[in-house]
């Protein structure tokens, strides 16, 4: 516990802590839109965009400029977020679109990645994660784009539920549900380039998946959802980072492993409970 202390005294581990407590709750709660929605995988998909922005700043050169390093790969997956909603409304076969996106994404990465400097440490990172790596500039964005989505959450919530569960009725209401789709498209790339510097590209899902299906082990209305999946969330992370301090696993495994026992323990006590 002495080393776990030693670590907290650190700034870049209490950067650690704030970035990943506010980023957790962010995917948590979107995640259970998505959850809902049947559209899990953007996440997966979005982690891939993100990849290739960060192997294009790489390639030209931008990575020596920390705002532009982490803006640029930004810009690129809220660009390949609404492209891929965009598609997936149009041609009604978002697991199709979303496949593509992910698969054409990580191999235009790997391209540029081969054709320039190659692997190394700041690609691996980008990857798997890491969080202790944070930055001054990245704990600032952070923080602010976890705030202005949970403010946008908080304040469309209403909008979100009724869309969540019934389109055609959220229309009849004269909600404009293209609209709202962009909105929730560009607050799920925000959370999704945000937690990459924590989970990597290969892990952003996790965040986004676990909480709300072991959420939905528990409890079955959507604000119980929201707030319970959030919770789980947190708590998880809590959990990876202090394996992470412990140990020499990797704070994105760490956080998925201890989704996995939450998952597997509301399971169980679901069965248990049915009898």
């Amino acid at each position: 516990m002495s080393t776990l202390w030693q670590l907290l005294q650190t700034q870049f581990a209490q950067r650690a802590l704030l970035v990943g407590a506010a980023v957790s709750v962010c995917a948590a709660v979107l995640g259970v839109i998505l959850v809902l929605r049947k559209l899990t995988m953007i996440g997966h998909a979005l982690g891939d965009v993100g990849f290739f922005g960060t192997t294009l700043v790489m390639a030209l050169g931008w990575s020596g400029n920390p705002l532009l390093a982490t803006i640029a790969p930004m810009v690129i997956v809220v660009i390949g977020s609404f492209v891929i909603m965009w598609l997936s409304q149009k041609n009604n076969s978002g697991d199709v679109v979303i496949g593509m996106a992910a698969t054409g994404a990580l191999a235009l990465g790997i391209m540029l990645t081969a054709l320039s400097q190659g692997m190394n440490s700041d690609l691996l990172n980008t990857l798997f994660g890491s969080i202790l790596s944070l930055s001054a500039t990245d704990m600032t964005v952070a923080l602010v784009l976890s705030f202005v989505v949970l403010l946008g959450f908080v304040l469309c919530y209403n909008r979100f539920f009724i869309m969540t569960y019934d389109a055609d009725f959220a229309k009849t209401r004269g909600l404009s549900v293209s609209w709202y789709n962009g909105l929730f498209s560009l607050m799920a790339a925000l959370v999704v380039s945000v937690g990459m510097r924590m989970m990597g590209s290969l892990l952003i899902s996790c965040l986004i998946i676990f909480p709300a299906i072991s959420a939905r082990l528990w409890v079955k209305s959507f604000r119980g959802l929201v707030v319970l999946a959030a919770v789980l969330s947190l708590v998880c992370f809590i959990i990876g980072f202090v394996l992470t301090a412990l140990t020499r696993i990797p704070t994105g495994s760490g956080i998925v492993g201890a989704h996995i026992v939450v998952w597997v323990v509301s399971l169980c006590c679901r069965r248990l409970r049915r009898g």
